[in-house]
Protein backbone atom coordinates (compact mmCIF):
# COMPACT_ATOMS: atom_id res chain seq x y z
CA UNK A 1 0.00 0.00 0.00
CA UNK A 2 2.90 2.36 0.70
CA UNK A 3 4.38 1.80 -2.76
CA UNK A 4 0.93 2.48 -4.23
CA UNK A 5 0.92 5.85 -2.44
CA UNK A 6 -2.31 5.23 -0.57
CA UNK A 7 -3.54 7.65 2.06
CA UNK A 8 -2.46 7.13 5.67
CA UNK A 9 -5.91 5.88 6.70
CA UNK A 10 -5.39 2.90 4.39
CA UNK A 11 -1.96 2.03 5.78
CA UNK A 12 -1.05 -0.01 8.84
CA UNK A 13 -0.76 2.12 11.97
CA UNK A 14 2.46 2.08 13.99
CA UNK A 15 0.68 -0.08 16.57
CA UNK A 16 -0.36 -2.55 13.88
CA UNK A 17 3.19 -2.71 12.52
CA UNK A 18 4.54 -3.51 15.98
CA UNK A 19 1.85 -6.13 16.63
CA UNK A 20 2.54 -7.71 13.24
CA UNK A 21 6.31 -7.85 13.81
CA UNK A 22 5.87 -9.37 17.26
CA UNK A 23 3.36 -12.00 16.16
CA UNK A 24 4.18 -12.95 12.59
CA UNK A 25 7.04 -15.35 13.19
CA UNK A 26 5.94 -18.32 11.13
CA UNK A 27 2.73 -18.87 13.06
CA UNK A 28 -0.31 -20.19 11.26
CA UNK A 29 -2.97 -19.44 13.89
CA UNK A 30 -3.49 -16.29 15.90
CA UNK A 31 -5.66 -15.43 18.85
CA UNK A 32 -8.75 -13.28 18.33
CA UNK A 33 -7.20 -10.19 19.88
CA UNK A 34 -4.27 -10.28 17.46
CA UNK A 35 -6.62 -10.82 14.50
CA UNK A 36 -8.70 -7.85 15.67
CA UNK A 37 -5.62 -5.68 16.17
CA UNK A 38 -4.51 -6.45 12.62
CA UNK A 39 -7.90 -5.90 10.94
CA UNK A 40 -7.89 -3.91 7.69
CA UNK A 41 -6.82 -0.33 8.44
CA UNK A 42 -9.90 0.90 6.57
CA UNK A 43 -12.07 -0.66 9.32
CA UNK A 44 -10.27 0.89 12.29
CA UNK A 45 -12.79 3.74 12.64
CA UNK A 46 -15.88 1.64 11.83
CA UNK A 47 -15.26 -1.40 13.99
CA UNK A 48 -13.73 -0.29 17.29
CA UNK A 49 -14.74 -3.36 19.33
CA UNK A 50 -13.36 -6.88 19.31
CA UNK A 51 -16.77 -8.54 19.53
CA UNK A 52 -18.13 -6.55 16.60
CA UNK A 53 -15.26 -7.60 14.38
CA UNK A 54 -15.52 -11.31 15.11
CA UNK A 55 -19.33 -11.36 15.01
CA UNK A 56 -19.79 -9.29 11.87
CA UNK A 57 -16.78 -10.12 9.69
CA UNK A 58 -15.13 -13.25 8.37
CA UNK A 59 -11.54 -13.71 7.20
CA UNK A 60 -10.58 -15.89 4.25
CA UNK A 61 -8.54 -18.97 5.07
CA UNK A 62 -6.02 -18.34 2.31
CA UNK A 63 -3.46 -15.57 2.30
CA UNK A 64 -3.47 -13.56 -0.91
CA UNK A 65 -0.24 -13.40 -2.89
CA UNK A 66 1.46 -10.03 -3.31
CA UNK A 67 0.23 -9.89 -6.91
CA UNK A 68 -3.36 -10.66 -5.85
CA UNK A 69 -3.21 -7.96 -3.18
CA UNK A 70 -1.77 -5.39 -5.57
CA UNK A 71 -4.49 -6.14 -8.14
CA UNK A 72 -7.25 -6.00 -5.51
CA UNK A 73 -6.01 -2.71 -4.08
CA UNK A 74 -5.43 -0.85 -7.35
CA UNK A 75 -9.12 -0.16 -7.70
CA UNK A 76 -10.93 2.73 -6.02
CA UNK A 77 -11.68 2.07 -2.35
CA UNK A 78 -15.33 1.41 -3.20
CA UNK A 79 -14.30 -1.49 -5.46
CA UNK A 80 -11.26 -2.95 -3.73
CA UNK A 81 -11.11 -5.86 -1.30
CA UNK A 82 -10.64 -5.32 2.41
CA UNK A 83 -7.40 -7.08 3.30
CA UNK A 84 -6.13 -7.52 6.84
CA UNK A 85 -2.49 -7.14 7.84
CA UNK A 86 -1.94 -10.88 7.33
CA UNK A 87 -2.97 -10.62 3.67
CA UNK A 88 -6.37 -12.26 4.12
CA UNK A 89 -9.56 -10.91 2.60
CA UNK A 90 -12.13 -9.73 5.13
CA UNK A 91 -15.84 -9.66 4.27
CA UNK A 92 -19.06 -8.83 6.09
CA UNK A 93 -20.98 -11.89 7.21
CA UNK A 94 -24.33 -11.96 5.34
CA UNK A 95 -26.32 -12.26 8.57
CA UNK A 96 -24.52 -9.20 9.96
CA UNK A 97 -25.40 -6.88 7.05
CA UNK A 98 -28.19 -5.05 8.91
CA UNK A 99 -26.12 -4.67 12.06
CA UNK A 100 -23.15 -3.21 10.13
CA UNK A 101 -25.50 -0.93 8.17
CA UNK A 102 -27.04 0.45 11.37
CA UNK A 103 -23.60 0.95 12.93
CA UNK A 104 -22.39 2.92 9.89
CA UNK A 105 -25.60 4.97 9.74
CA UNK A 106 -25.36 5.66 13.48
CA UNK A 107 -21.94 7.28 13.37
CA UNK A 108 -21.99 10.77 14.86
CA UNK A 109 -21.42 13.75 12.56
CA UNK A 110 -18.18 14.53 14.39
CA UNK A 111 -16.91 10.96 13.83
CA UNK A 112 -17.82 11.19 10.15
CA UNK A 113 -16.03 14.56 9.89
CA UNK A 114 -12.86 12.93 11.26
CA UNK A 115 -12.81 10.33 8.50
CA UNK A 116 -10.47 10.89 5.60
CA UNK A 117 -11.87 11.08 2.09
CA UNK A 118 -11.19 7.43 1.25
CA UNK A 119 -12.76 5.97 4.36
CA UNK A 120 -15.72 8.36 4.15
CA UNK A 121 -16.27 7.17 0.57
CA UNK A 122 -16.08 3.55 1.76
CA UNK A 123 -18.62 4.25 4.53
CA UNK A 124 -21.04 5.84 2.08
CA UNK A 125 -20.59 3.01 -0.40
CA UNK A 126 -21.22 0.36 2.25
CA UNK A 127 -24.36 2.15 3.42
CA UNK A 128 -25.70 2.16 -0.16
CA UNK A 129 -24.70 -1.46 -0.74
CA UNK A 130 -25.97 -2.82 2.58
CA UNK A 131 -29.16 -0.78 2.30
CA UNK A 132 -30.26 -2.63 -0.82
CA UNK A 133 -33.30 -4.82 -0.20
CA UNK A 134 -31.78 -7.84 -1.94
CA UNK A 135 -28.78 -7.74 0.41
CA UNK A 136 -30.84 -7.45 3.58
CA UNK A 137 -32.98 -10.44 2.65
CA UNK A 138 -30.00 -12.73 3.33
CA UNK A 139 -30.71 -14.28 6.73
Amino acid sequence: KVSMQMTSERLMTESQKLTYRCNNVGRLKFDGITEFSLRPPELLRFIPHLGQYHTDFVRSKNVLSNDEMRTALQRPITECKLIDCFGRQVTIRPKAAKRVLYRLQGMSPSDIDELGDDVRALRNHLICLLGRDDILQIE
